[in-house]
């Protein structure tokens, strides 16, 4: 079974999410590997962004600016792996999952699939308890999550298919 890497998946949503783009049509208007400066205009990046800009350094060579990187690191970790425990989850694949996802579509919008995806699957709650659909990651989720990892891998596998089903319908 893949651990959960937060490295390798912020590795992956970094590669989706581009560099910086300033496009007055995007609804997130200013943005640097996905942060919108509009949604967080207080991210401390932002200075780091603006000094590369002022110093009208390529945007390629932004990848290797240490500092950028790591308000970048720990931007998407403290409020999006973290949240969702990835570092506690035994399934790496549900974790970046996951993580990709309430990114673009809120934490608590995927816990909630998550959560419903979890009782659905739960064989009329032979394999774990029913849990609340609350949005809200917690030892109950991580426990219910945990058990069918261990279960199967199909499992897993239902889970994610549950969630790629939500993701399109909303």
């Amino acid at each position: 079974m893949k651990k959960p890497n937060f490295k390798i998946a912020l590795g992956h949503l970094l590669e989706s999410e581009g560099i910086y783009s300033n496009d007055p049509v995007d609804a997130g208007g200013e943005t640097c590997f996905g942060i919108s400066r509009h949604f967080w205009p207080i991210w401390p990046g932002w200075s780091v962004v603006d000094h590369l800009l002022r110093n009208k350094v390529p945007v390629p060579e932004w990848k290797k600016d240490q500092g950028l990187m790591s308000q970048v690191a720990s931007f998407y970790k403290v409020r999006f792996w973290d949240a969702i425990w990835g570092d506690v989850q035994l399934s790496g694949k549900i974790a970046e999952k996951m993580f990709e996802m309430s990114v673009n579509m809120g934490t608590s919008r995927v816990v909630g699939w998550v959560q419903t995806a979890l009782n659905f699957l739960n064989k009329q709650e032979k394999l774990w308890l029913d849990l609340v659909v609350d949005g809200m990651y917690g030892r109950k989720t991580n426990d219910a999550l945990r058990n069918a990892s261990e279960i199967s891998s199909k499992l897993e596998d239902a889970i994610i298919l549950c969630l790629e089903a939500q993701q399109t319908i909303h």
